[in-house]
């Protein structure tokens, strides 16, 4: 019991100190409201249509759903989500599917855990080179419909040419009258709200290997901090000498062969019908109406992007030339490198190698500061540069922005792997655990001896009740697990520090039990065990537990616990009970 005891609270504390898991995140939806149906559907389809003037710079969607969902942009899937019993939830970027001109954003969902219809809450917004912005949230203006066979034989339920007029509009859900819990997500959402900032940057001599550096200054330890980098070529960034990419992630940007250079083409005939018909006029959906959050300013020697002042990306043939060497398009990487950050200046050092052209870099990031506020942070000319073999560090060159040709906006991967290493893997677990069960038999061995010199009895006396005091512990720990399968939580909540400062404290504090006389607490416990016999007849005894469990399961309801957990207790019996009348077998 020892034993099990020191392993647990050491996977704890390696859980909260040591190795941090992944950061979950609750989407805000705003102003959206759940939608569904005007009649009975457990399978629905909802469409939206949007109308933009130009590709986007930035477009992100938030959808959340009854037990599953795909979302289908221009004909192209952007992503499914199933979790059986739960409002499944998540957030995309979807501007590499908008396009200029109509924009069909089609969502089905199907229900088949839980009675009822299918149901959707979407929110999302975009931004165009120019600076217009727009906003859709799910509401009356959606429509829906349980069968695609409305359109059949003439357009897919998708197809921007099916007319809209012929579908019913969606209602609004009426679902409880508590809110419903949707599940958490891994990506960070401030990832996609707020402007990609940074700019492209080179060594003055256009060298192919180059090393970046630069300082961020942080209020305390391990702030919550986010960076999204993005290179020319195979990349290498370390943060306090930590390594975050992975090699094999950064190995697939190294082009293998160099590339040919461009031939002039003639435009095809749709480049041709675009540049000659000008621009339709914009129409915008409904605002939201909600803000996205405002960076601060920050003090860190490298100056921060202001959002409100994004300009529209430049297309210099220069950049274009110098670039157009690296034929990959690179994606804007996002890392989650809380763990890393200490008090005071941080170091950042990217070190970028290309073969087929200048190596260049390009990073935004931001940190969670203690007000709350946002700090963030930016490739420009106050980085510096030097070459691998760490000569004179310079001020970089700034060669163009998020949008600059030939890459265009930069698609986003919101969740990046950290590279881990066999350390922190297989050693640092072990060695923590082990450290942990160490110290916890340590502690029982001097306590027992102390209390058996302090109340004159046998050692192994002791030493066996001191080993029962662990069980409370395992048990509270245990209950702590349980969280971890309730999507209502985040999976990190049980790690959280205090609870495994409590752990440690009740472990010292429930050794004061070996003072207290232990004949008159026995003799109390048999007096009401004795009582509680005479007046409790044998055969009242399951009827109390079943109506402790009526009690129970009507609590849970009460306090909407159970708003899509009962369905193999309740509908699944309501199915059963049936039988072979009405269903046939």
């Amino acid at each position: 019991m020892v034993v099990l005891c020191g392993a647990l609270l050491g996977f704890f504390i390696f859980r909260a100190f040591a190795n941090p898991l992944y950061r979950q995140y609750q989407l805000d939806f705003g102003a959206a409201r759940w939608i569904e149906p005007a009649e009975f559907a457990p399978v629905a389809y909802f469409r939206r249509e949007i109308f933009l003037n130009a590709a986007p710079e930035q477009a992100w969607l938030e959808v959340a759903a009854t037990d599953s969902f795909k979302i289908i942009i221009n004909d192209t899937t952007v992503g499914t989500e199933t979790n059986l019993k739960t409002r499944v939830a998540q957030i995309y970027d979807v501007k590499r599917f908008l396009k200029p001109g109509t924009n069909v954003i089609a969502i089905s969902v199907t229900r088949n855990s839980y009675p009822g219809s299918a149901q959707l809450l979407v929110c999302g917004s975009f931004k165009e080179p120019g600076g217009n912005t727009g906003s859709f949230i799910s509401d009356e203006q959606w429509r829906v419909t349980p069968r695609t066979g409305i359109v059949q034989g003439i357009e897919e339920w998708v197809s921007p040419l099916v007319q809209e007029q012929v579908w019913p509009n969606a209602r609004r859900a009426t679902i409880t009258e508590h809110s419903a819990h949707i599940t958490w997500v891994e990506r960070n959402p401030l990832l996609l709200r707020l402007p990609t900032s940074g700019k492209w940057i080179r060594a003055e001599n256009a060298s192919r290997e180059a090393v970046f550096s630069a300082s961020v200054n942080a209020e305390k330890a391990r702030p919550e901090t986010w960076i999204q980098v993005a290179s020319s070529g195979s990349l290498d960034l370390l943060v306090n000498g930590k390594l975050i990419t992975s090699v094999a992630t950064s190995s697939l940007k190294e082009p293998k062969m160099p590339s040919l250079p461009r031939l002039p083409s003639e435009p095809s005939e749709t480049e041709k019908t675009e540049m000659t018909t000008p621009p339709p006029a914009i129409v915008r959906p409904p605002q939201n109406g909600k803000p996205l959050p405002t960076p601060s300013p920050s003090a860190s020697p490298s100056p921060y992007a202001n959002p409100s002042a994004t300009a529209a990306p430049s297309y210099s043939p220069s950049i274009s030339e110098s670039m157009a060497t690296s034929s990959q398009k690179p994606t804007l990487d996002a890392y989650d490198i809380s763990y890393w950050i200490k008090k005071g200046p941080n170091t950042i050092v990217a070190t970028v190698r290309n073969t087929q052209g200048p190596a260049r870099f390009l990073a935004s990031g931001f940190m969670i500061r203690k007000d709350g506020n946002i700090q963030q942070f930016e490739t420009n000319s106050d980085w510096r540069v030097s070459d691998q073999q760490g000569a004179q560090k310079q001020h970089a060159v700034e060669a163009g922005s998020n949008g600059s040709a030939p890459w265009g906006y930069l698609t986003q991967q919101l969740h990046s792997p950290v590279n881990i290493s066999d350390f922190d893997v297989v050693a640092k677990p072990v060695a923590v655990i082990l450290l942990t069960i160490v110290g916890t038999i340590a502690l029982w061995l001097l306590v027992s001896r102390f209390v058996a010199a302090k109340t004159h009895e046998a050692l192994r006396y002791a030493l066996a009740r001191d080993a029962l005091f662990h069980a409370p512990i395992i048990v509270g720990l245990l209950f702590l697990l349980l969280p971890r399968y309730d999507f209502r939580f985040p999976i990190e909540w049980p790690f959280q520090p205090k609870f495994v400062v409590l752990a440690i404290v009740a472990l010292i504090g429930v050794r004061l039990i070996h003072f207290v006389p232990r004949r008159r607490i026995t003799a109390d416990l048999s007096a009401q065990i004795r009582t509680l016999k005479n007046n409790i007849p044998a055969n009242a005894l399951p009827y109390l537990l079943l109506a402790m469990i009526i009690g129970f399961g009507f609590a849970f309801r009460y306090h909407d616990f159970g708003l899509m957990s009962f369905d193999h207790d309740e509908y699944g019996e309501v199915q059963k009970s049936k039988g072979i009348w009405e269903l046939g077998f």
